[in-house]
Order: structure tokens, then sequence, then C-alpha cells
């Protein structure tokens, strides 16, 4: 798949409001980025869940470009 940086930005801010949405807002410090290689997804979160949702979201949006979701499942102590 070719790299364009206009269509891969649109695709980061699809990819991060679909996210949010299907969690609640319940990851932490959601972070997404790319190259031209694959799309790169960081945060954390308490549930395993919300990170295959967030996995499910991301596939949903970037149509077979390679995709990492290092979401870090643990539990907040407050």
């Amino acid at each position: 798949m070719a790299y364009d940086p206009q269509t891969v930005h649109q695709a980061s801010r699809q990819i991060e409001h679909s996210v949010r949405q299907l969690t609640g807002g319940l990851i932490r410090g959601l972070q997404i980025s790319s190259d031209q290689d694959r799309v790169i997804m960081t945060g954390a979160t308490d549930l395993y869940y919300h990170k295959q949702l967030a996995t499910r979201a991301a596939m949903d949006v970037l149509d077979g470009r390679q995709f990492n979701n290092e979401i870090v499942v643990s539990r907040q102590v407050n």
C-alpha cells in the first residue's frame, strides 16, 4: 500500500475517535502514530477487553495496513 501522509493522518484520527467511542474513553494516554510500514497504538487500560476493542476499531479503519497494538493492560493503583 502506498504511503500517503494525509490519508494516514486521517486514518489515525478516525482510529482514535473509534477507539474512544468503543471503550468509553477508558484507554489512558491513547496515542496513534504511524510510519510508512505500520500504524502503532499505545496507551494503558485496566481490562484486556478494552485492548481487544481498540484492535477491532483500528482494523476496521486500516483496510489491510499493518498494525501494532502496544496498549498495556494493568490495573491502575489509586
